[in-house]
């Protein structure tokens, strides 16, 4: 533990916790979910958890970097050492895995000025090789912004690499003027064909369950599995620690309003489904999956303009982030993005040459990637 400065209202403190350190502090570390500078959802104490039973993406070696300012808890970010590469050499990585989408530190919405400087320090004083890496952090929010302000504050060697708009939805005056600002003429006209494709079939309707997930999920499993990833071997219910993730993090101990999962029903029965996180009236769309015995009907796009329009009668809903890390079927739906990149800070003597590499070693990877798709679809 180490005291690092002085502001008005007290002393600033850093520390870093084990998990069992950060479940002994649970009511501070819930008070940062109810009221956060910017969501992120995948950080908050029972998402953590759930992470902390699915298997091989948990990491037993993660720490949380704690910021405290006159001894309350004002950020966190977790992270690990010796998680990700950077140039020649390994490096300290804010949590990141195939479960997770943003690496965004989880702040107190009222936290004073300088928590960014004081969660950089720390973690950078801990780091193996002076370097973090920062997978998938949205730049453009309020915490995203103030960390990038603190590399730039700090003199560190940091660079912003693979960034990308990933799309999101805020509402319009009305779900009407939504559709028509964001959607086409062919978009609407194409929605209204696939209503009426899956109306031949029987009754269609769709709801929206905020709490008693148990039975949802189970279906969910059995939805996802009935399709490609079950066809894969890697759907959620094909592994069961993941199977075991997905349960705890839908699970009653999950904030009051911290979940929902949408579904659409023909005949009662659920032929799409989608599970999303939600923090501070942000739904963060995690997993979705639907029966592909109706893919001409597309019932899966039929339920996410559902929830665009649940977006406009819902009160406690003010955004949808689509969760995405590539291209994705919401890219037509929501007509607006967010920018999401990974942040690299070295403060090691040659981390600019360490950037340097690394940008080198992520083209390479890119290229490899690419060639290895025009292989596979190659005509013959």
């Amino acid at each position: 533990m180490r005291c690092t400065g002085e502001a008005a209202a007290g002393i600033w403190r850093r520390e870093m916790r084990d998990l069992d350190g950060m479940r002994r502090d649970a009511d501070a570390w819930d008070a940062l979910e109810r009221a956060p500078l910017s969501p992120n959802p995948f950080y908050s104490r029972n998402a953590m958890e759930a992470f902390a039973l699915s298997g091989a993406a948990w990491r037993p070696d993660l720490r949380f970097a704690c910021i405290f300012h006159a001894d309350r808890l004002v950020a966190l970010l977790p992270v690990a050492p010796r998680a990700a590469i950077c140039g020649w050499r390994r490096a300290t990585a804010a949590y990141a895995s195939p479960f997770t989408t943003l690496s965004t530190p989880l702040v107190a919405r009222d936290a004073p000025a300088g928590w960014a400087d004081e969660l950089l320090a720390s973690i950078l004083g801990n780091a193996p090789g002076s370097c973090l890496v920062m997978p998938r952090l949205a730049i453009e929010t309020t915490a995203g912004a103030a960390m990038l302000e603190a590399a730039r504050r700090s003199r560190a060697a940091h660079r912003l690499f693979d960034a990308f708009a990933r799309p999101v939805a805020t509402p319009a005056q009305d779900y009407a003027a939504f559709a028509q600002r964001a959607y086409g003429k062919s978009r609407r006209k194409s929605l209204r064909r696939l209503r009426n494709g899956l109306a031949a079939l029987g009754v269609v309707s769709a709801d929206a369950l905020v709490s008693g997930f148990a039975e949802a999920v189970e279906n969910f499993l059995a939805l996802e599995r009935s399709g490609w990833k079950g066809r894969r071997g890697t759907s959620l219910a094909d592994d069961p620690n993941a199977t075991a993730m997905a349960r705890t993090l839908f699970s009653d101990a999950a904030a009051p309003g911290a979940r929902r999962i949408d579904r659409l029903l023909l005949d009662g029965r659920p032929v799409a489904m989608s599970m999303s996180l939600v923090q501070d009236g942000v739904a963060v769309l995690w997993k979705t999956a639907f029966d592909e015995s109706l893919r001409r009907f597309a019932p899966g796009i039929v339920l996410e303009d559902e929830i665009v329009a649940r977006l406009h009668e819902e009160p406690g809903l003010r955004r949808l982030d689509s969760c995405a890390t590539g291209p994705t079927a919401l890219d037509d739906l929501y007509d607006e993005r967010e920018t999401i990149a990974d942040l690299v800070i070295c403060s090691a003597q040659a981390g600019a040459a360490r950037l340097a590499v690394e940008a080198a070693r992520r083209r390479a990877r890119r290229l490899a990637r690419n060639l290895r798709a025009r292989l596979r679809w190659r005509p013959g």
